[in-house]
């Protein structure tokens, strides 16, 4: 009767935890959208666009501890990928920028803040973090590792692409001639390649359940913040 009762009281347990942790989604979920709101209307008034540029790597900044706010990130096989990726992105866009070889002739303006060789430090952070939510969709929509990883560099240079329109407008970075190169979007899928398969081989935590809304939410905001200013084209090539 006694260990009957016990195993009742530890299952209660077990799903007052499982309800916490969904609320806990569910509050981050909150936050990101919120977050992006305010965004879109900072950014779409010319009044308040200067104050949001100002702010734009704090946001990067906040929306990376929403995303990492997770119990299943506390491993060594995560700080081995995330160190990765940072210094595998942050390295990349370093030549690149110091090259154009990699991504093709562009520049970085002041606005996403502290620069290390003239990239801003939270772009690695910004490689990082999409390189994980990419990794967490592509492993729980697919099976294969290869296939995965395949699937979640793809992801990212979906995810580039969808940027491209907005940071060009919100003046985070400058193209050569203002001409996007098709190798930029090659380069990407090779770097993220990479960073998957670091992934595939380091991190075996749960999925957490945050990521697909991670990226979703961020794409909506690149897609509203063009319907609303329509000088800016869907189309990154123009």
């Amino acid at each position: 009767m006694e260990r009957k009762k016990s195993i009742e009281t530890k299952a209660k347990r077990q799903l007052l935890l499982t309800d916490q942790l969904q609320l806990s989604d569910k509050i981050r979920i909150a936050i990101l959208v919120i977050l992006h709101l305010v965004g879109i209307v900072g950014y779409s008034l010319p009044e308040y666009k200067p104050l949001f540029q100002l702010v734009t790597p704090i946001h990067l900044v906040l929306i990376s501890i929403v995303l990492l706010f997770e119990r299943s990130v506390l491993s060594k096989g995560f700080a081995i990928f995330f160190i990765s990726a940072f210094i595998i992105g942050f390295g990349a866009e370093v030549f690149g920028v110091k090259s154009g070889l990699i991504f093709g002739y562009y520049e970085y303006t002041n606005i996403l803040g502290f620069k290390i060789l003239d990239v801003p430090v939270v772009i690695g952070l910004l490689w990082a973090t999409t390189a994980y939510a990419s990794n967490q969709i592509a492993d729980k929509m697919f099976k294969g590792a290869v296939l995965k990883v395949i699937i979640a560099a793809l992801l990212m240079v979906l995810f580039d692409y969808m940027i491209e329109p907005f940071a060009v407008s919100a003046e985070l970075w400058r193209w050569n001639l203002s001409v996007i190169p098709n190798y930029n979007y090659l380069s990407w899928f090779v770097v993220g390649l990479l960073i998957s398969i670091i992934y595939q081989n380091t991190v075996k935590s749960a999925f957490n359940n945050v990521s697909p809304y991670f990226l979703l939410v961020q794409v909506v905001f690149f897609l509203v913040y063009q319907l609303i200013n329509g000088n800016v084209s869907f189309n990154p090539f123009d």
